[in-house]
């Protein structure tokens, strides 16, 4: 009975390691795509690149977009949540109501930063309500992940009308730290869920409904 009892508490802990370890790496993604220009010049949503003699490439983040020329020079948007991409972009189109979306993404780290705190603090029913916070954040992070390729499309699609000029679009390192963040975060969630039904002998309960149990 007790080596039984023993190798259920272990993998029980190795569950909620493992869900500590996914979690960490969504958090790490999420804060380092959250961050974004005009502050971390390589992490942008979407960028479009010219074979032009001035022009070199256009990045969209989250809190700004830069205009590169091909000296390297940058000049950004002022930074700060739904900016004007028409001080920088040719294509006056791309406004403010199609980046306003994307401060979705520091919500959503903000939730898994929450799911990851309750994975760590121990308490009954604490690993139940951190995968309740990952499939929260998860939601959010979708959402996000839902937007950039919004944005995407409308940055190819306003740049195919240009005449004369070469040019191709790219996802940027953002759009793809979104994605990292999201199915690591689906992973803790999952691992989350399976460490409250292993400790509950595979029953989902909150743990104040404990009290009410005779």
């Amino acid at each position: 009975m007790q080596l039984s009892n023993l190798k259920t508490s272990f993998s029980s802990l190795s569950k909620v390691n493992l869900t500590v370890v996914l979690l960490s790496i969504a958090l790490v993604a999420a804060v380092i795509a959250s961050i974004s220009l005009p502050l971390f010049d390589g992490v942008d949503v979407v960028r479009a690149h010219f074979n032009d003699i001035i022009l070199s490439d256009l990045r969209f983040g989250i809190w700004a977009a830069c205009r590169y020329d091909i000296k390297g020079k940058r000049t950004c948007t002022d930074g700060g949540h739904a900016y004007d991409a028409t001080r920088v972009a040719a294509d006056p189109a791309i406004g403010p109501s199609w980046v306003r979306g994307l401060a979705v993404l520091p919500v959503g780290t903000v939730a898994i930063g929450a799911a990851l705190v309750l994975a760590v603090v121990p308490g009954a029913g604490t690993d139940l309500y951190a995968s309740l916070t990952s499939c929260l954040a998860a939601l959010l992070m979708f959402l996000a992940f839902v937007i950039d390729l919004a944005l995407i499309g409308k940055v190819n699609s306003s740049y195919n009308s240009f005449s004369g000029v070469s040019k191709s679009t790219h996802a940027g390192a953002g759009f793809w730290l979104t994605l990292v963040s999201l199915l690591f975060l689906c992973g803790g969630a999952w691992t989350a869920l399976m460490a409250h039904k292993r400790q509950n002998n595979g029953d989902i309960e909150l743990g104040f409904m404990k009290r009410f149990k005779r």
